[in-house]
């Protein structure tokens, strides 16, 4: 597995994120580069930004952000709750519209400080304007007076340009246990795993069931697998990423595999029981055909029929 280049631009510019077009092409920059970044903008900038928005009219804006699957759809469910405050979930408004316009020009191929600095007062009101107006529509209701929450895992990647067009926002960070693995995975508390499911796990029958497992410097850093159903007809499939390795396509590629190898088998269909509350999950299974096929509490069971 190859390491993935880093944001293209000038020598001398500093890359605040990857576009949009980085991120089509694979090619966008590590999280790391963008935590760089975003420490090389520092105070000077912020304070900057801070100031001149002083002159443009006040909002209530926050962000509840982190690494995906650290617990932020209860953090907005819970913050949701008070009337105060108005939420919108993983909208893409800022990264695929606001933030690309705040940079992208022909002197400017990358989003640095520097661009960002460039923008004029009157431009960063107008986009102030459209996001806000977007928000509003994808709720279906105005936002009047109340906090709007945008809560949103990706925004990590952009938090520089959040900032430079609402330097007042309230920034929220969700820090996650590692523990929630196991309750998203087996969606009950496991303090160890017996002998009999640890055999279970690591002795497998290749003829009905498979694993599959991406590694990185001698680490797992993502496992697939599917087992059979009683019926013998379907087998349930499982996926866990590494939270480093979220949101890069691993997930995307072992779940893919794990289809082509299950119909290779002569299963006749692929399901997967997944918490509702793990929406990256059920984005990716959708993505890749599986369909809802039925919903008990908090676990939804989708399935894809296998030609």
């Amino acid at each position: 597995m190859a390491r993935r280049p880093a944001v293209r631009g000038r020598p001398n510019a500093v890359p605040l994120a990857g576009t949009e077009a980085d991120r089509a092409a694979g090619t966008m920059a590590p999280m790391g580069m963008a935590v760089q970044a975003a420490s090389r903008a520092a105070a000077s900038h912020f304070q900057r930004w801070a100031a001149a928005a002083k002159e443009l009219p006040r909002v209530k804006a926050a962000a509840l952000t982190s690494f995906p699957r650290s617990g932020t759809t209860l953090l907005e469910q819970v913050l949701d709750s008070h009337s105060g405050l108005v939420s919108s979930d993983e909208r893409q408004a800022f990264a695929r519209d606001i933030f690309p316009s705040m940079w992208l020009g022909p002197t400017s191929p990358a989003p640095t400080a520097a661009a960002l600095d460039a923008i004029s007062l009157e431009r960063v009101r107008q986009l102030r304007q459209r996001y806000f107006d977007y928000m509003a529509a994808a709720l279906n209701e105005p936002i009047g007076e109340r906090m709007h929450l945008d809560k949103n895992p990706p925004l990590t990647l952009v938090l520089p340009g959040f900032l430079r067009l609402l330097p007042e926002a309230k920034l929220l960070i969700a820090l996650r246990d590692p523990r929630d693995v196991v309750i998203s995975c087996f969606m009950q508390y496991l303090p160890h795993l017996s002998e009999r499911m640890l055999a279970r796990f690591t002795q497998l029958d290749y003829d009905r069931e498979l694993a599959l497992a991406a590694l990185w410097q001698d680490e797992f850093v993502a496992v697939g697998r599917y087992a059979p159903n009683q019926d013998g007809l379907s087998a349930e499939f499982a996926l866990v990423v590494a939270d480093d390795w979220q949101a890069k396509g691993l997930g995307h590629a072992l779940l893919e595999r794990l289809c082509e190898a299950a119909r290779a088998a002569g299963y006749q269909a692929l399901v997967g029981h997944i918490l509702e509350a793990n929406r990256d999950m059920l984005q990716l299974a959708a993505h890749l055909g599986f369909t809802e096929r039925a919903r008990d509490g908090d676990e939804v069971t989708v399935a894809r029929t296998l030609k």
